[in-house]
């Protein structure tokens, strides 16, 4: 199945066409809804360093400057270094950041084309690109999804892409480029370890001439490996440093989450985790993850993407067993089927919680099933295998369209409200130079939006995950309330991510604290509380343990 590497000018022609269609899908309504707390983990932290501020993130202090290193535990600071190269095109609209999240999305379609095309032939890499055009789940979170969720997609399918065509034709640039982008990768999240553990497991399970054609081939070109490794740890340094100047930070966290993450999941459940996960394909694939997508509560979704790909999974499935019982393993589909499974089971072990958005991490190949299952149908079924093709893709641009209509209406509610700009527009209003945030990434939306002006820190603690609250947040709370100059900031309670707000009111009250609230409202009702908190004239703060104590329940 292996064609000439090259494109054609009709290839490059409608590989433009398509992503020039997904271009328009992505670029509509961009700057709605607002922006929100975890976008801002990595493009804060380079707009930081083009004004002139402390980063947000992990430093390390070199040539009179603090150069991030991570943005936190198990994220890397590779996307904080491309907002910053890209601050002078994007500074002038606070949306256009979007905009790189949409350029990631273009890269993981011209890879999926390119690693199809080699791995299947061009008619079956024409269908994975059309459908990784349109699919909705990489259409909404390639506009409001967190910028390192989409970049892992593309350099997921650049590795692919790089390592496999080395495997092919030998030629080490090609391998040089893979070692690069997974450093990368280990420089941008964690989970990018998911690939070289599923496709050494691959090797060792199914294809065992494979394994020692690839160690013979390393061993016999050492120094060209070497060089590899060299490239691999370049794109990791970022990485590898982070973990020097803090002392084995990420293992320290991954050991500490490993049994039962602070977010209050079990590693240890191993059957209900990987049915989860099996919902969250599902959930992926038919675009149903609405919580993430702008618009929380509505789903929007083609429900004949899990039909298909379970259905032609399982069909792929007898095709390779019929295939290796005749004594002509199909290689590729079962690379495919035990590589989507390897990594759905690494992906059950987390040091947060399991949500669908993180198996954007092995796309393409549910694409790739589901392309290749339908080219099983030959014959007179052939017309069935394009029927449901062009079905697939109609219920995803009328997926879209939906999402699209009820964004427009709702612009973006909760975490995604675009509300937060008159919040950011109050505080000036009072003159506010300090914020204290009670819940998740309030201050970064804060310090984004003023350029800086505000200051602040997050007090909400993670120690107890989202419902309990941790003896840190009293602290915190006790330090803060020594200086009247703050604020304190709070989601309304319908939209609150870690629930501090009755401990904060109850903390208060028991301190004889008055207060003063100013609630800020958008278009479906309260989003965020403004707390002012007056001292009674002559008493003096102190750290009160047994007050602490009590609240804890201790």
């Amino acid at each position: 199945m292996t064609e000439r590497s090259d494109l054609s000018r009709r290839e490059i022609a409608v590989l433009g066409v398509l992503l020039l269609a997904a271009l328009g899908a992505r670029l509509y309504a961009l700057d709605v809804p607002g922006p929100y707390g975890d976008e801002m983990t990595r493009v804060l932290p380079a707009f930081q360093l083009a004004w002139g501020h402390p980063p947000a993130a992990y430093d390390v202090y070199v040539l009179g400057r603090w150069v991030p290193v991570a943005a936190g535990e198990y994220d890397g600071a590779f996307p904080i270094y491309v907002h910053a190269l890209l601050f002078p095109f994007t500074k002038s609209k606070w949306f256009l950041f979007r905009v790189v999240d949409v350029g990631y999305a273009l890269a993981f379609i011209v890879f999926t084309y390119l690693f199809a095309r080699d791995f299947f032939g061009r008619a079956l890499a024409w269908r994975a690109a059309l459908l990784a055009t349109s699919m909705p789940a990489l259409v909404f979170y390639s506009q409001v999804g967190e910028h390192v969720i989409f970049l892992r997609t593309a350099l997921a399918s650049a590795l692919l892409f790089c390592f496999y065509r080395w495997w092919q034709t030998d030629r080490w640039g090609y391998f040089y480029a893979g070692c690069a982008t997974l450093g990368v990768g280990l420089s941008t999240r964690l989970e990018i370890v998911w690939w070289p553990i599923a496709l050494t497991a691959y090797f060792l399970v199914a294809h065992h001439p494979g394994l020692r054609r690839l160690v013979q081939r390393l061993k016999a070109r050492l120094g060209r490996t070497f060089v590899g490794l060299g490239y691999f740890l370049l794109g990791a340094g970022p990485f590898i440093i982070y973990n020097i100047a803090y002392p084995y930070i990420t293992f320290k966290f991954v050991m500490k989450n490993f049994i039962q993450t602070q977010w209050g999941h079990s590693n240890l459940t191993l059957q209900t985790n990987l049915w989860k996960r099996l919902r969250d394909l599902a959930a992926l694939l038919s675009g149903a993850d609405g919580s993430n997508f702008g618009v929380p509560g509505l789903a929007f979704q083609n429900d004949t993407w899990p039909f298909v790909f379970f259905i032609g999974t399982a069909l792929l499935t007898v095709h390779v067993a019929v295939r290796r019982w005749q004594g002509h393993p199909d290689r590729r589909v079962e690379f495919l089927l035990l590589t989507i499974g390897l990594m759905l089971g690494l992906s059950t072990f987390t040091v947060s919680g399991l949500r669908p958005m993180h198996l954007l991490m092995i796309m393409p190949i549910p694409v790739l099933l589901v392309v290749r299952a339908l080219d099983l149908l030959r014959g007179r079924w052939a017309v069935v295998g394009l029927l449901l093709l062009a079905v697939l893709v109609v219920g995803d641009l009328g997926t879209d369209l939906r999402y699209y209509r009820a964004l427009i209406e709702t612009r973006g509610i909760g975490l995604y409200s675009s509300g937060i700009h008159d919040l950011v527009r109050y505080l000036r209003e009072r003159g506010v130079r300090s914020v204290v945030a009670c819940d998740w990434r309030l201050l970064h939306l804060v310090q984004f939006l003023s350029r800086g002006e505000i200051r602040g820190e997050e007090i909400f603690g993670y120690e107890l995950g989202y419902e309990g609250v941790p003896a840190s947040f009293y602290r915190h709370l006790e330090a803060a309330l020594r200086d009247p100059q703050h604020v304190y900031l709070f989601y309304a309670p319908r939209y609150e991510q870690f629930k501090r707000h009755q401990a904060f009111l109850k903390y208060v009250q028991a301190k004889g604290l008055a207060h003063e609230r100013h609630v800020l409202y958008d278009r479906n009702g309260p989003i965020y509380y403004v707390y002012w908190i007056r001292e009674p004239q002559g008493k003096v703060l102190s750290v009160d343990l047994e007050l602490v104590s009590k609240l804890l329940g201790c």
